[in-house]
Formats: C-alpha cells, sequence, structure tokens
C-alpha cells in the first residue's frame, strides 16, 4: 500500500495550536521541522526546510517578550506579599534568585511563541493575492 505524498511544507499551513506549540518547542511554526535558534537566544534568519523568515522585524517580538516578563513578575510579586516567612531577607533574596532564573530559562520559549504569533498574524496577508481587496 503506498503512502500518500507530504504537501511541500512552504506550502503547508498549521492550525493555530499547531503553530502556538511549535513557537513554545522554538521549532518553525510554518512547518516545525527546523529549530528557530543557533545555540541559546540567537534567531535564525529563516527556516532552512520551508523558508519561513524569522528576522522580519525584531521589534516585533520585544512587546510580547515584555508582557510576558511583567506577568512573570507580577506573579512572583503577588506570591511574595502572599508567603510571610520567619526570615524574610532571605525569603526575598531566595525568591529574587529563582524569580530571575526562571524568566531567564524561559526566555527563549517566550521568544519562540512571539515569532509563532507573528507567524500566524501575517499569514493571512502573505496569502493575499496582490491587488486583491480582502473587504467584501
Amino acid at each position: 500500500m503506498n503512502r500518500p505524498l507530504r504537501s511541500d511544507p512552504s506550502r503547508c499551513s498549521p492550525g493555530i495550536r499547531q503553530a502556538l506549540a511549535r513557537g513554545l518547542a522554538k521549532r518553525c511554526p510554518r512547518c516545525g521541522r527546523e529549530r528557530l535558534m543557533d545555540g541559546y537566544y540567537r534567531l535564525r534568519p529563516a527556516c532552512r526546510k520551508c523558508g519561513q523568515q524569522f528576522q522580519r522585524a525584531i521589534e516585533d517580538h520585544i512587546g510580547l517578550i515584555y508582557i510576558t516578563t511583567a506577568i512573570q513578575t507580577a506573579m512572583f510579586a503577588a506570591f511574595a506579599l502572599l508567603v510571610r516567612p520567619d526570615n524574610p531577607w532571605l525569603w526575598r533574596g531566595a525568591l529574587a534568585v529563582v524569580a530571575l532564573a526562571v524568566m531567564m530559562l524561559n526566555l527563549p520559549n517566550r521568544k519562540g511563541l512571539a515569532i509563532a504569533i507573528d507567524y500566524l498574524t501575517r499569514r493571512g496577508v502573505e496569502q493575499q493575492e496582490p491587488g486583491v481587496s480582502r473587504e467584501t
């Protein structure tokens, strides 16, 4: 029995969940077959498998990274205010170290998520034919 041929990865269009999951996994949001980064945090210019551009506009990713950092900071601050330890200075110091470690360790995943969201928001614009209006 012959297996059906897979479609060209440059033409595939993953769903929202799949694209976001690929971004969180630091994979290409379009095809999922190539890593987004060289090393820990250095973004590749494009996917070598499907040609998806990653470094279109780095400043587009900064907003989401800033927002997610603010949310994490708020969660750690709320936790610090709710817990009443015996030694508050030791507790605050340990919490600060843990908070910084968590934020730095998940930074590449958050950047991957930002790239996936960027891909999803630009996907419709890239697929639109030149000269064709989207308005009805």
